[in-house]
């Protein structure tokens, strides 16, 4: 019997006794389990490491602890089914362990290899305003709501500038590749009533769906993963490496405390604010 054909058995059991949603899910896990094995491996050969290592490997990639807790829960009810029926004689997933506790994954920029391989990525597989919304987050490290909440007035092609609106509106400067970028993008736009800077291919004003969806698109690309904090953070890394001005990094990337700001500050300690110091020692 083959890993397909036993797997199949146990989803009509399942199906018998559970909802559609339940189904769908245990469906999910287990085709998941299965590719990860691959088809050299037989279920029934399975140990305990091997399921130990998959999990693992989820919870590395990023997965959160409670959708890996859910697989787990599939695989052991899926190995009693065949324990039940003497086609095994343990369940190598009954003593599997995961964390309590998932241990916050702390967000890093990208490397300029990195940096490179994004945008190409995004050369290849977005549309124009796909490309311009990842280098304005890239570049100048806006928020997704900034990105879609852009208009096409807050472009300023004579002085290379664009203004972010907001309690404290923001002038950021541009570089030659992104106006050109924005450039291309106004002319194919001339013709639309909206004055929304980023749209979808229905000439809408893109959601944060949208928006989100381009960024698994170029993490499917690239081979890792690609998020907006990622981007900010990697401007963010970029600005401040050479910034000796607390208060032009804080109104760049519109910081309403200035100890967000200086949470990434490079600089020597010695050479920061008292109230860093005093908020670091309570």
């Amino acid at each position: 019997m083959t890993n397909q054909s036993m797997l199949d058995r146990y989803l009509a059991t399942v199906a018998q006794t559970k909802s559609a949603a339940t189904l769908k899910a245990t469906q999910r896990d287990l085709r998941a389990f299965l590719a990860y094995l691959g088809p050299a491996t037989k279920i029934l050969q399975v140990q305990p490491q091997t399921i130990q290592a998959y999990l693992d490997g989820l919870l590395a990639q990023g997965q959160k602890l409670a959708t890996v807790k859910r697989q787990l829960s599939s695989l052991r009810q899926f190995y009693q089914w065949l324990l039940q029926r003497d086609l095994i004689y343990q369940s190598p997933a009954q003593k599997i362990k995961l964390p309590v506790n998932q241990a916050p994954v702390l967000t890093k920029g990208l490397t300029a290899e990195q940096q490179a391989q994004v945008l190409a990525a995004a050369h290849r597989k977005l549309p124009l305003a796909g490309q311009v919304a990842l280098q304005l987050m890239l570049e100048l490290g806006l928020r997704p709501t900034e990105v879609l909440a852009l208009t096409r007035t807050a472009v300023n092609f004579e002085t290379n500038t664009m203004t972010i609106s907001g309690e404290a509106p923001r002038v950021l400067r541009l570089s030659v590749a992104l106006v050109n970028k924005l450039n291309a993008l106004e002319n194919d736009n001339r013709l639309s009533n909206c004055d929304i800077l980023i749209k979808n291919q229905d000439n809408q004003p893109l959601s944060i769906n949208g928006l989100y969806y381009w960024l698994r698109v170029i993490s499917a690309e690239v081979n890792f993963k690609v998020t907006s904090g990622q981007l900010r953070l990697t401007a963010r890394n970029r600005v401040t490496k050479d910034a000796t001005d607390i208060a032009k990094v804080q109104q760049q990337f519109g910081d309403r405390s200035e100890i967000t700001t200086i949470k990434h500050w490079h600089h020597d300690p010695t050479h920061l604010r008292a109230d860093y110091q005093r908020y670091f020692k309570r």
